[in-house]
């Protein structure tokens, strides 16, 4: 089902969308990982969930644990 995820239209869009974002998260400026938490805050209210949940499982739970340890 994964694949099937991955290879969809939305999700690439998605992932073409937030790439920027999920970039930022690795910077050494805080507030630019803090803009970027923003702006996955407000992706989170995609109604397309199977897309949103496969993206944070696969690419932004990496970096959300190390953004904590700021």
């Amino acid at each position: 089902m994964a694949n099937k995820i991955f290879e969809t239209e939305a999700y690439k869009d998605f992932e073409l969308k937030h790439n920027r974002h999920l970039n930022m998260m690795a910077d050494t400026d805080r507030n630019l990982r803090r803009q970027a938490l923003n702006e996955f805050k407000k992706a989170s209210n995609e109604k397309n969930l199977e897309v949103l949940e496969f993206f944070y499982r696969e690419k932004l739970c990496k970096r959300l644990v190390i953004a904590l340890d700021d």
